[in-house]
């Protein structure tokens, strides 16, 4: 078995700065989908955050910051963060200079934010002194399971189905595959500034065909899914959701 090294990551943290962003629950798995220096986006890889609230005020996390694994805690109170250095750690797995880079950058940007701030389906953490923002999306992968199917404000009867997500190579993006009652689908959606980008030509199914109750809601099930254009994760339920109907699962 391979030994796993850490390094300590004190070097990258500096003291933080006072904000006056309400204090939230940064509870929860957040992936990294864009990073602002001096107003300017620069390149993500995939990478990410879990927060876990281990007492009042002080969270542990941890993530995979494009190639390694790393571990830490954070003090966020009434949005001001300070820095524990000395309980950041890091694998030391190597990769190419580009991911490298990014990652080393990541983790400076991540370990030296000052300030955090929740807003709907975004996590922003920012230091206000060097001008960069790290703006997070809740991560939606997993194994979902029907939930509700409302049309038009209206519940409808729902059938067994299923939907299987998760982050594909590039960011931003996930697959899904899944059954929506008779047949299986594939497809993907993007996720920018915590909005939905997706089309109808995104997916695609097997045209097996069932009862004519399971057939319409299978029809209804695809065509929410594939014009969602906003997504809520609250209380373990994921809601898919367009202008007039919303579609939930839960693991």
């Amino acid at each position: 078995m391979k030994k796993i090294v850490f390094a300590v990551l004190s070097a990258l943290c500096l003291a933080g700065c006072a904000s006056n962003n309400k204090n939230n629950d940064f509870s929860g798995s957040w992936v990294i989908s864009k990073i602002l220096v001096e107003g300017i986006e620069q390149e993500i890889f995939n990478s990410n955050v879990n927060f876990t609230l281990s007492s009042e005020n002080e969270y542990s996390i941890n993530g995979n910051a494009g190639i390694n694994n790393y571990s830490g805690s954070m003090y966020i109170k009434n949005g001001k963060i300070t820095c524990q250095s000395d309980k950041f750690l890091k694998t030391l797995m190597a990769g190419p200079e580009n991911l490298m880079k990014y990652e080393n950058d990541f983790l400076k940007f991540l370990i030296n934010s000052s300030s955090a701030e929740k807003k709907e389906n975004t996590l922003i953490l920012k230091n206000s002194s060097t001008k960069v923002e790290l703006y997070f999306t809740q991560n939606i992968s997993g194994n979902w399971k029907i939930n509700s199917l409302i049309k038009e404000g209206v519940a409808q009867s729902i059938v067994e189905s299923e939907i299987k997500i998760t982050l594909s190579e590039s960011p931003n993006v996930y697959k899904i595959t899944g059954n929506s009652g008779v047949n299986k689908f594939f497809g993907e959606l993007k996720i920018k500034d915590s909005k939905i980008l997706i089309s109808e030509n995104n997916f695609g199914s097997t045209r097996m065909v069932g009862l004519p109750e399971v057939m319409e809601f299978e029809t209804d099930f695809m065509q929410i899914l594939s014009t969602s254009e906003d997504f809520i994760l609250e209380n373990g339920i994921l809601t898919f959701k367009n202008k007039n109907s919303e579609l939930s699962f839960k693991k």
